[in-house]
């Protein structure tokens, strides 16, 4: 799954020199699609939970992410910024006592319902039939 995702380590950075540098929204676009992995995602945060369980002395592969695409964010976040909240999103990939590997998130288009708008649903199901793409289940 990782090989299909990119990598934005540090967005913030990121942001603020594409808005100092006053590009048009086309270049912009270009610069962040550049960073995103073929399935339309950047990894933005990558949680190696697995070694707490290791703690516990019970070792297994357990990774949080905080996965998105910044193109699709703000189209949200400029119609009600609280949506903010959820963006990226989080998903876990983990392994069973069995070694099964399952991932796990939360429905973004349930998340996001509270807001009521059609653009916000429009891209919450997109997001969802890129996780889909990816082989993730919710």
């Amino acid at each position: 799954m990782e090989e299909r995702l990119g990598v934005l380590t540090n967005a913030d950075e990121l942001a603020r020199d594409l808005a100092s540098t006053h590009d048009s929204l086309n270049e912009v676009t270009k610069v962040v699609e550049k960073r995103l992995g073929s399935s339309g995602f950047s990894i933005f945060c990558r949680v190696e939970q697995g070694q707490l369980l290791a703690l516990l002395g019970n070792p297994r592969k357990a990774i949080q992410y905080a996965v998105g695409n910044p193109l699709l964010a703000i189209q949200i976040i400029a119609h009600v910024p609280e949506v903010a909240l959820y963006a990226p999103f989080r998903l876990t990939v983990y392994e069973s006592a069995q070694e099964k590997t399952f991932v796990a998130y939360d429905r973004f288009s349930s998340l996001l319902a509270q807001y009521q708008h059609p653009e916000i649903e429009r891209i919450a199901r997109l997001v969802e039939q890129k996780l889909e793409a990816l082989g993730c289940e919710g």
